[in-house]
């Protein structure tokens, strides 16, 4: 009997889903998007009346003046210069931090005589102080580059990079 009942009750169950289901997508004509098709497009392919003819004393963007080519040079060197101060700087400080760590191996490999540890705390101070110099230089170089972005210098030019 209870197989009965649930057989009876899964029944109108899912007849009762599938009719709700069905009767859901029935929304007036009014409110469906429109929707175009390939013949609506060629139908509707007309040239735009609105459109302005172009003067011929209007510049295009393939004709720059000297004087605009002569402006991007400028900007493009003044971005490289930024660009390789901010790089030889983190070059320096690379090689003074490399030569630090060389020298801090080499007093605790003992290759050199142990004079006194403080000598080993300097070193040590010395480099934790390059490397926090070394993040700080580098985070001006990628704020550099998010300048450059924000006033739309294509990306090469602080890489002194200008082909496109």
């Amino acid at each position: 009997m209870r197989i009965l009942y649930f057989t009876l009750f899964s029944a109108l169950l899912l007849v009762f889903t599938f009719s709700v289901a069905s009767f859901g997508d029935e929304t007036p004509a009014s409110e469906q998007p429109r929707r175009f098709t390939n013949e609506d497009l060629r139908k509707y392919n007309k040239p735009n009346d609105f459109t302005a003819p172009l003067s011929k004393n209007r510049p295009t963007a393939d004709k720059t003046t000297a004087s605009q080519k002569r402006d991007d040079t400028k900007e493009k060197e003044q971005w490289c210069k930024r660009g390789n101060h901010l790089r030889k700087k983190i070059e320096k400080i690379q090689a003074k931090l490399q030569d630090l760590k060389n020298k801090l191996s080499e007093v605790e490999e003992g290759t050199k005589k142990k004079k006194d540890n403080n000598k080993d705390k300097k070193t040590q101070k010395e480099i934790k102080k390059m490397e926090g110099l070394l993040k700080d230089t580098e985070l001006e170089m990628s704020d550099l580059g998010a300048e450059a972005q924000r006033k739309g210098i294509p990306p090469g030019w602080p890489e002194c990079r200008f082909e496109w």
